[in-house]
């Protein structure tokens, strides 16, 4: 049995202190030595014979005393000489002389005279003397002397004692020390803290469900519980005296976490091991380990815990296999995603996206363009003359040139903008960080590739429109319909024609041919130029405010309806372009946050308008929408009726008060068709009234708000008079969007032409 190092050396000290126990007893001459021992003996001896001496004075009888000094002399060898020597006649009585011959008396020593001895002592005794001589005495009286002759003390007898002295010793230590240690070890088992012997201790630890065991320095287990045992499938009393490194370890460290634990003094926690057990099975451990100290803080032992996660360990891999099947499948989806998104992303012949996919990529850049304030682009390619080509090289010619398109077309912007097949021979181009200078280069350098490339015997050339991000355009839909409008220019200027929708101007009822529209002379323009302009200017309000630029067109009907057989068809023309546009104030929106549309249209407004609306130092919106008519228009009858319509009717009462500044005629009809179609239509945000009470609220009105004469004449071209409601024409109702309309050169009627798309 292995024995503690504590037991061992608490046993080594007590024998030390058994010994020095004996040494000190020596010392003070509680244990006497050797020669002490043999001169009290001899001390011992010669009372014996002197106490027999004194009996045989006593009865004179002195053969009694030689008979009881030779039995003595047995015993004793040492005992050599015995005389009696009477006071009275000082004679000598030999009683035992032991010697090789028979010595002659003279020849003799003195006992008394002999120098051996030391004399008497207090007691009648000498010490570590040969010859002694003692008195005796009989009835209190000196009897005579008792001389002794005894052997000296040799050193063979002294040395004897001493080895006789020291096996004891040696005897007293080795029976101490084997007893110490056994007591120790039974009664004192707190001292082995490693080793306990309690049963309430085993009984705890077989309360754990994982497997427990207490390990000593070598990694001997001292204390194991029944979990541990059936876990490793080994009996329950097969696992004490075990090394528990010998059973097998699966364990990726290099060294036992125990032997870890012990040697560093701290726990060492988490520690994944496996191994066979006795029953072939495989079994995966958690395993714990916290070193058990003393009260020196010095390692005794470790403390061990195994917790059978062998299932754990099982799902674990059933888990892993099962993430790599998964991982394997989501591979596989995302594949089969990237095929489907492709196919519902691009399109299948050019591998372009298509106008879903674009529509987002556009509105996102759109969006950061609003974000971080950078321009963004819209390009619309269509290829020149592409039946012709399908016609001569068939289908599959066609979608060969289709397919090299746009091949070209992502060489030239390298993946830095989204293209689209925007429809059959039609591309689409969203660049973003480009304004209108760099988006014309772009357009251009895409116009030369494409000329520049072999196409074959066939010659491919194409037309492009071009917009870029305003507040005239700003979203994705505006900017694809001005790229559009700017495409059907350049068709109609010809083939393989760059355009940009700011750079088209109007002129002679078309877009102008890439001229620049200052070259105009708009002072001194005609009537129909006037009219086609007041016209593009109202298309410009429909695109932002459609309520108002529909109640403009019915403030345009009405005024023209009631004043056809009161003006001339020029004046009437003229109303018609200042009822479009009598909008003053939605005109100033349209051009407040746009100065590049203001230098285009000719307009001079206050500088930085758009920028700094709530500026003191601006005009308010009707002067800019003033600006924006005399700039656009130069037509002083149509900026009077716009600037006059507004102002209230002043009948004149005397001759002087006829030189007074009154409202023109077009003017007071003008404010009168106004208010109708807002009373009528709620374009004011006011409840909406009958036209019949329309009509007799002007009737009331007349005279201080409105021309009498002119109110009489409006319900009259409404024909009204009399039975309201009995005329059908109600403009209120129409729910169908504004149209552009064109003014013809009759008295003032209105009938819709096609606008492009």
């Amino acid at each position: 049995m292995t024995q503690s190092p504590n037991v061992m050396r608490y046993a080594f000290v007590l024998v030390a202190l058994s010994v020095c126990t004996l040494i000190f007893a020596f010392t003070l001459g509680i244990i006497p030595e050797s020669s002490r021992l043999a001169i009290r003996e001899r001390t011992q001896l010669c009372e014996a014979i002197a106490v027999a001496a004194t009996v045989a004075a006593d009865s004179n009888d002195t053969d009694l005393f030689r008979s009881t000094v030779n039995q003595m002399a047995v015993r004793h060898p040492e005992l050599q000489i015995v005389q009696l020597e009477h006071s009275n006649t000082r004679a000598i009585e030999r009683i035992l002389l032991r010697a090789d011959r028979e010595e002659e008396p003279a020849a003799r020593p003195s006992l008394m005279d002999s120098g051996d001895h030391t004399g008497p002592t207090s007691r009648g005794f000498a010490t570590n003397l040969t010859m002694v001589s003692l008195p005796i005495k009989s009835h209190e009286r000196l009897w005579g002397t008792l001389h002794l002759g005894l052997q000296p003390l040799t050193s063979t007898e002294a040395r004897s004692v001493f080895v006789t002295t020291f096996r004891g010793v040696a005897f007293v230590a080795a029976c101490s020390g084997l007893f110490f240690l056994g007591y120790l070890q039974r009664a004192l088992p707190a001292l082995h803290p490693v080793r306990p012997d309690s049963r309430s201790i085993r009984h705890t630890l077989n309360t754990f469900h994982e497997g427990s065991a207490v390990i000593d320095l070598a990694g001997t287990i001292v204390l194991a519980n029944e979990s541990l045992a059936q876990t490793l499938g080994l009996p329950s009393d097969g696992l004490e005296g075990r090394s528990i490194s010998d059973f097998g370890w699966d364990v990726t460290d290099q060294e036992f976490p125990w032997m870890v634990a012990m040697r560093e003094g701290r726990m060492k926690i988490g520690t994944f091991m496996s191994l066979e057990n006795a029953t072939a099975q495989h079994r995966t451990f958690l395993v714990n380990v916290s070193p058990m100290m003393d009260h020196d803080d010095l390692c005794q032992g470790a403390f061990c815990t195994f917790a059978d996660v062998t299932e754990i360990a099982q799902r674990n891999a059933a888990l892993r296999q099962m993430l790599k099947r998964l991982e394997h499948s989501r591979a596989q989806i995302r594949e089969k995603e990237d095929q489907l998104r492709k196919l519902t992303t691009r399109d299948p012949l050019t591998n372009c996206l298509n106008r879903h996919a674009f529509f987002d990529a556009f509105d996102q850049l759109v969006r950061v363009a609003e974000v971080h304030e950078s321009p963004v682009s819209c390009i619309l390619l269509d290829i020149d003359q592409f039946t012709d080509i399908n016609g001569k090289l068939g289908y599959a010619g066609g979608d060969g040139v289709l397919v090299r398109m746009a091949r070209l077309l992502h060489e030239e912007m390298q993946d830095t903008a989204p293209i689209c097949r925007y429809d059959g021979q039609s591309f689409c181009l969203a660049a973003a960080n480009q304004d209108q200078t760099k988006a014309m280069h772009t357009a251009r350098r895409i116009r030369d590739a494409v000329c520049h490339t072999d196409w074959g015997n066939e010659r491919v050339t194409v037309s492009l429109g071009v917009a870029t991000l305003s507040h005239f355009c700003q979203n994705r839909e505006s900017l694809i319909q001005h790229s559009e409008l700017a495409l059907r220019q350049s068709k109609r200027i010809g083939a393989n024609h760059v355009q940009h929708w700011d750079d088209i101007r109007v002129s002679s009822g078309r877009l102008a041919n890439g001229e620049d529209n200052a070259s105009l002379s708009l002072s001194n323009a005609s009537t129909s130029v006037v009219r086609e302009r007041a016209e593009w200017l109202w298309r410009m309000l429909a695109s932002r405010d459609s309520a108002a630029a529909s109640h403009s067109r019915r403030v345009a009907e009405l005024a023209t309806q009631a004043a056809a057989r009161v003006v001339s068809p020029d004046v009437l023309q003229t109303l018609a372009c200042a009822a479009l546009l009598h909008e003053v104030t939605r005109l100033a929106q349209l051009v407040a946050v746009d100065e590049q549309f203001m230098d285009h249209a000719g307009i001079c407004v206050v500088q930085n308008y758009g920028n700094n609306p709530n500026n003191a130092a601006c005009r308010n919106d009707f002067e800019v929408g003033m600006e924006v008519i005399k700039g656009f228009l130069q037509c002083p009858a149509v900026e009077n009726i716009v600037t006059t319509y507004a102002l209230p009717f002043q009948p004149p009462k005397s001759r002087s008060t006829r030189t007074r500044t009154s409202p023109p005629v077009t003017s007071r009809l003008l404010r009168i068709a106004d208010d109708f179609d807002a009373w009528t239509t709620a374009a004011r945000n006011d409840e909406a009234i009958s036209r019949a009470d329309a009509c007799r609220k002007l009737r009331d009105l007349a005279g201080s708000e409105y021309d009498p004469g002119m109110v009489e004449r409006f319900i009259h071209s409404l024909e009204l008079d009399g039975d309201p409601e009995h005329r059908p024409l109600d403009q209120a109702k129409r729910t169908e969007p504004p149209v552009f309309p064109s003014l013809s050169a009759e008295a003032g009627a209105f009938v819709d032409v096609d606008q492009p798309r």
